[in-house]
């Protein structure tokens, strides 16, 4: 247990050209290789990154990357396949995890052809019918009516608004540019659900507000 909390906000790069590359040089190279897949990527959100494996000529062995939030993680593997052809990243699992995971793959090519939905979540095997929206109905229960939710959505842009920093030229209140755009490319798609989690607003809203700093810092 104590070892998947620690893997559980790791990434495992392979590709990555091992010569000439310091820790540093690393550092800069995994962030640039995010950044290209439209993802903001600061290099104080890695708080570690080391290679794997024994040395040997002609290979470049893994990159571990530990990142500092759980939710950035999960954005990276989301646009993942923007990444370089040679650069591909996979979640950090233990061995154990790893075998049980390829012991799940023809049950997994199964599932598929009957029509299923399935896809593996660790070592385990989840497998849906088509149009199976138990999920979906239970998030709607609580819901009383349209309304709640276009104002939460407003809440929640007023609150996207506010973080962003004001030009003088344009009217108190209003953004740089559309806060839904900018959001969405940040988080991705389900940015509202780390919008609830006030502890991860709280962690995106102090990395915006570092980047705006050294942003002003350049300029």
């Amino acid at each position: 247990m104590i070892r998947k909390r620690k893997r559980k906000n790791n990434l495992v790069f392979f590709g990555v050209e091992e010569i000439g590359k310091t820790e540093r040089e690393l550092v800069d190279y995994i962030k640039d290789t995010i950044e290209e897949s439209g993802v903001q990527m600061n290099s104080q959100e890695i708080s570690n990154i080391y290679r794997i494996g024994k040395q040997a000529e002609n290979k470049n062995r893994p990159v571990v990357v530990s990142l500092t939030t759980q939710w950035k993680k999960h954005l990276i593997l989301q646009n993942k396949s923007r990444f370089p052809s040679k650069i591909y990243v996979k979640e950090d699992y233990s061995k154990e995890t790893l075998e049980k995971r390829k012991q799940l793959m023809s049950q997994l090519e199964e599932e598929k052809k009957k029509g299923n939905i399935a896809y593996l979540k660790h070592d385990k095997l989840i497998v849906k019918k088509p149009g199976d929206n138990s999920r979906d109905k239970r998030r709607r229960e609580p819901s009383d009516s349209p309304d709640q939710t276009t104002q939460f959505k407003s809440d929640l842009a007023k609150k996207v608004t506010l973080w962003y920093p004001r030009e003088n030229t344009r009217k108190p209140g209003r953004p740089k540019s559309r806060w839904s755009d900018d959001i969405r490319l940040t988080l991705g798609p389900f940015w509202t659900r780390v919008a609830e989690d006030r502890a991860q607003w709280r962690e995106l809203e102090e990395a915006y507000a570092k980047r705006h700093a050294e942003l002003r810092d350049i300029l």
